[in-house]
């Protein structure tokens, strides 16, 4: 449950307490990926941006996760800088999959250990 990827874990991730209010970013990098964590913002056009994480590897492949009309689990990949993003699903390259589930696991551990450093919270 603490691992599930899903929109109750998704959300405690963006709204947590060490998370910057947007548009900026909680940045911080596992292994040689950069992990990218935006809050819900209205841009200066009035568009709904951030409720997302970006996950960037430098090698091309990007994963981003989102949380659309505050309602829906939206996952995307890519795997070159000029391609556009697929949905990412049980279809999908399984080194993608396998990818997106390591990380997923990475990201919850990372956040759990930089709230405990910042805040002394107990569990996630």
């Amino acid at each position: 449950m603490k691992y599930d990827f899903n929109l109750e874990n998704l959300r405690k991730i963006i709204n947590s307490p060490i998370v910057p209010d947007a548009p900026k970013a909680l940045e911080f990098d596992i292994e040689k990926a950069t992990i990218s964590i935006k809050r819900q913002y209205t841009d200066a056009d009035g568009d709904e941006r951030g409720n997302s994480i970006l996950i960037d590897t430098g090698g091309g492949l990007m994963l981003f996760v989102s949380i659309e009309d505050n309602q829906y689990l939206i996952s995307l990949y890519r795997t070159e800088e000029q391609s556009g993003f697929i949905t990412l699903e049980a279809t999908s390259p399984k080194e993608i999959i396998n990818f997106s589930a390591k990380i997923w696991t990475a990201i919850i551990d990372k956040m759990e250990e930089l709230e405990n450093e910042t805040y002394n919270l107990v569990s996630w």
